[in-house]
């Protein structure tokens, strides 16, 4: 993996080869992201965050470590990810 890289700047293949060869959890780097995104909370630009993120990320780590021989996971499975919407304001 590319050294101590935030898992921002790591591609998808990168942070599913971290989760297999046990050199992170998908914990882990959901709580850089948490991290990161509590940095820029001045920005204001990510306003609502999901308060079981880590748990439920820890509940992919279990599965990724059971995961039967021969089972392909998506290379999304594991990566946090954010949505926007629009929400129209009059000026």
């Amino acid at each position: 993996m590319a050294g101590s890289l935030p898992p921002q700047y790591r591609s998808l293949t990168e942070l599913q080869e971290a989760y297999h060869g046990g050199t992170t959890t998908v914990a882990a780097v959901t709580e850089q992201y948490l991290a990161a995104i509590e940095s820029l909370q001045s920005l204001n630009a990510i306003t609502a965050v999901n308060p079981k993120a880590v748990e439920e990320a820890a509940k992919l780590d279990v599965s990724l470590t059971s995961i039967v021989a021969g089972r392909v996971r998506s290379a999304g499975s594991g990566q946090p990810s954010t949505t926007t919407s629009w929400i129209p304001i009059e000026i």
